[in-house]
């Protein structure tokens, strides 16, 4: 028997294609009007929406590695939170390409120089080298994210050893990957917002938001399916 496909109704369609033309117009009138507030705001919406989408990827690689039965049920809205990944890239690099300026003191040549604090992180807080990094960062979360996805969904039509061993794999190798990577991901795009500040351990505060965001959404969508 064919499993039914999950489909928007007409109706809400047209209802999120009016909510997206309202979002553009709303942020060409922000970067009009207020683009300092308007960068902020794209940067931490995006960052947000980011979060949700790995925190999909994180558990759905939870659940793989333990094995856990319990997820199954679960495992396709999560898998459905990683869509916004290529999304968040592009925004993330338009945010680091073209609001830098507005975002970081550190793009500041002439604050820089007069600055022993931000003199002495010169050579990592830097332009060229915080998008090499986003852009490795990006490469390795989709590269991986999607052979996870890909392998996972393999697992719904045959669960073999060799399957469940190729999906363990690549859910350990997105676990290690994650780890590292979010965290240098957050100091770059989030604390050092504010350079002259910094904490030890603010990957790990950024990462108790990114867990609680992600099992709220897979919750309220787990629930919106069921009703539909």
């Amino acid at each position: 028997m064919l499993k039914r496909q999950f489909e928007l109704s007409p109706g809400w369609k047209r209802t999120a294609y009016v909510f997206c033309g309202v979002g553009a117009l709303s942020l060409l009138c922000g970067f009009w009007l207020a683009p300092v507030n308007t960068w902020i705001g794209l940067l931490l919406n995006n960052y947000y929406f980011l979060s949700v989408s790995l925190g999909g990827l994180f558990l759905v690689a939870i659940q793989v590695v333990a094995n856990a039965s319990w997820g199954l049920p679960l495992r396709k809205v999560a898998q459905s939170m990683a869509a916004y990944l290529p999304v968040g890239a592009v925004v993330m690099l338009t945010v680091l390409v073209l609001g830098s300026h507005t975002l970081y003191e550190w793009t500041h040549h002439a604050l820089v120089e007069k600055d022993a604090i931000l003199s002495s992180k010169s050579s990592y807080l830097n332009l060229p080298f915080v998008l090499l990094r986003t852009v490795v960062i990006f490469g390795g979360w989709l590269a991986i994210g999607w052979m996870l996805v890909r392998a996972t969904s393999k697992l719904e039509v045959e669960a073999t050893r060799a399957s469940l061993g190729r999906a363990a794999g690549w859910a350990a190798g997105f676990l290690v990957f994650f780890a590292f990577s979010f965290s240098v991901a957050s100091v770059d795009w989030i604390m050092s917002v504010e350079p002259h500040w910094f904490s030890t351990i603010f990957g790990v505060y950024c990462f108790s938001g990114l867990f609680v965001n992600a099992v709220a959404i897979l919750t309220l969508g787990t629930l919106s399916l069921e009703k539909s």
